[in-house]
C-alpha cells in the first residue's frame, strides 16, 4: 500500500523535484499539498484538482490520513513544522551526513538570501538539510554495499534494516 503523501509548500522545490518523485513513484500517493494562497499561474488547486489542498501546514500535519510530509516551505518553518509533525505520531528515523565547502558549487550557485548572516533560517545547514531526507524516501529496501573509501552519504538505521547511500545524488546533472 502506497504511503500517503502531503507536500508542505508550493514553491519550486515542491512543483520540480518533489511532486514530479511522487507522481512516479508507485510506493508514494500525493495525498495533498499545502499552499496558503493560489494566485493566477501558480495555484495547486487549478493543477491537482483531486488532490486535497491544505491552506496551513499544521491542518495538514493533524489529518490522521498523511504518512509522510514534505516540507518545501522556507528554512525557517523546517524545524517547527518537523518537530509538530513528529509530535503527531508521524514516523522519522535518519541519520545523513552531508560535506559541502563554503567555495563548493553549491555554495557559490546558491541564492544570496541562503547564506546570508542574521537571516532566520540562513546558512547551508538549514537549506540543505532538508533535502537529504527526500533523497531517502524508500526506506522499506534494504541495500547492501561494500564497505570502501568512497564519501558515504546517508545511512538510515531502521527497526527492520539499514540502508546506505555512497556519493552525491546525480539528480541535478539529469536536469
Amino acid at each position: 500500500m502506497p504511503l500517503c503523501a502531503a507536500v508542505v509548500g508550493y514553491g519550486f522545490s515542491a512543483k520540480t523535484f518533489h511532486i514530479p518523485f511522487l507522481l512516479h513513484n508507485p510506493g508514494f500517493h500525493l495525498y495533498a499539498i499545502v499552499q496558503r494562497a493560489s494566485r493566477k499561474g501558480n495555484s495547486a488547486v487549478a493543477d491537482f484538482p483531486h488532490v486535497r489542498i491544505f491552506n496551513n501546514a499544521y491542518d495538514s500535519i493533524a489529518d490522521g490520513a498523511v504518512d509522510v510530509l514534505i516540507i518545501t516551505t522556507t528554512n525557517d518553518t523546517h524545524f517547527p513544522l518537523s518537530k509538530a509533525a513528529l509530535e503527531s505520531g508521524k514516523h522519522v528515523r535518519l541519520r545523513s551526513h552531508f560535506d559541502c565547502a563554503p567555495n563548493s558549487r553549491t555554495a557559490i550557485e546558491s541564492k544570496k538570501w541562503r547564506l546570508a548572516s542574521g537571516v532566520p533560517g540562513a546558512g547551508m545547514l538549514f537549506d540543505l538539510g532538508s533535502h537529504l531526507i527526500d533523497q531517502c524516501w524508500d526506506m522499506r529496501k534494504v541495500y547492501k554495499y561494500v564497505v570502501s573509501d568512497r564519501q558515504k552519504r546517508f545511512e538510515v538505521l531502521g527497526t527492520k534494516g539499514r540502508w546506505v547511500k555512497y556519493e552525491l545524488d546525480i539528480q541535478e546533472d539529469q536536469l
